[in-house]
């Protein structure tokens, strides 16, 4: 998912994976890291009281399993990565950046996030 800092990547994700957790229409998203499914309950608990998790400081790959009708059909691999990437500012930043559109280049499919204000 591509976008800006602040725009609510996490906030998609961790709402994406709620949702999905409890499956729609046949289709389930599951995790099967701990740290992770902890995690993203956690993120989802605070945005459902009016909370969104803090920025991103660094990228993290997170993996899903996706199922239909409980038979595993792929796994996604989401990269959550930090808004601020976008406009490098260090030489760091620079290198992340880099790696990021490596990414991109090997990506099934890179969802935008632009908001609507």
């Amino acid at each position: 998912m591509l976008g800006d800092r602040g725009y609510g990547k996490t906030c998609f994700m961790a709402s994406m994976y709620n949702a999905m957790s409890f499956g729609v229409n046949g289709f389930l998203l599951t995790s099967s890291d701990f740290d992770q499914r902890i995690k993203l309950d956690q993120f989802w608990t605070g945005i459902a009281s009016g909370t969104c998790p803090d920025s991103t400081l660094e990228g993290e790959d997170l993996r899903f399993d996706c199922s239909y009708a409980f038979d595993r059909i792929m796994e996604i691999s989401w990269y959550d990565y930090p808004g601020g990437l976008l406009q490098p500012t260090s030489s760091a930043d620079r290198d992340n950046y880099a790696q990021l559109l490596n990414r991109m280049d090997t990506a099934d499919f890179v969802i935008c996030c632009i908001p609507a204000d």
